[in-house]
């Protein structure tokens, strides 16, 4: 209640009092009381207006509290809104690209299956990376390295067990492949 109208009650409340005691007074004195009754009609309504004025005042003050609220979680309506289209957005980009990189990894083990077969029919020795266990073991490593960062932790992601090895996750997978086979790789410079 803001202090002005509880001072304004105050005074309206006193003189209200005194205009009764007054009206009393004379009654006892037997003396005419003309003219106090409408004053103290005035002084009970100016009390009214003033309680009606506290009501709005306090009516008031809690809307402006709601309202505060309502836009309070308005922005953090609006907040998760905007963090759910980048969720999906990320969502969607995984999707893409876990199913791309296992397309790829696909198409790459065929393609050492090609390569296997090639040295074979060659009747040559052909490295031993390239056997379908040690490649699949291999990219295991690099595939759970990479999703060891996600949260940091170094045996699982969610219920997928992952491998634990020496593999960094900044290695570079071609690098490293080229590195793991470098039989394969003399063999393609001596052909050149």
């Amino acid at each position: 209640m803001p202090h002005s109208l509880a001072a304004l009650k105050q005074t309206a409340e006193h003189e209200a009092e005194a205009i009764r005691k007054d009206r009393a007074l004379k009654l006892l004195d037997g003396k005419p009381v003309v003219g106090l009754s409408k004053k103290l009609e005035t002084a009970e309504l100016a009390i009214e207006a003033i309680e009606d004025a506290e009501s709005m005042a306090e009516k008031l003050e809690r809307e402006k509290t709601e309202q505060a609220e309502a836009d309070r979680k308005g922005e953090i309506r609006r907040d998760i809104i905007a963090s759910t289209e980048r969720y999906l957005s990320s969502v969607a980009k995984a999707e893409t690209s876990a199913r791309d990189m296992a397309a790829e990894l696909k198409k790459a083990r065929e393609i050492s299956g090609e390569i296997l077969g090639r040295f074979s029919k060659m009747g040559a020795t052909a490295p031993g990376g390239l056997s379908a266990p040690a490649w699949e073991r291999r990219f295991s490593e690099r595939v759970s390295v990479t999703l060891q960062t996600i949260n940091g932790h170094l045996s699982r992601f969610g219920g997928l067990n992952l491998m634990t090895c020496w593999r960094k996750p900044s290695e570079s997978w071609l690098e490293s492949e080229m590195s793991e086979l470098r039989e394969l790789m003399n063999f393609i410079e001596e052909g050149k």
